[in-house]
């Protein structure tokens, strides 16, 4: 295992291979975000607005 760990060129492989599956760009960071502000503002009202009578 440490071997495989130490291995430069496995590790730059995986890596790249990683890096080319999953790209979160600002774009994909701006997106969540505002969905996170909405989900929130959301939540803030449903507790906001109190018990159901």
């Amino acid at each position: 295992m440490a071997d495989l760990l130490l291995d430069e060129p496995a590790v730059d492989s995986v890596l790249g291979q990683m890096r080319d599956v999953w790209k979160f760009t600002t774009t994909d960071l701006d997106d969540l975000l505002a969905r996170l502000d909405r989900h929130t503002a959301d939540h803030h009202e449903e507790s906001s607005a109190g018990p159901a009578p």
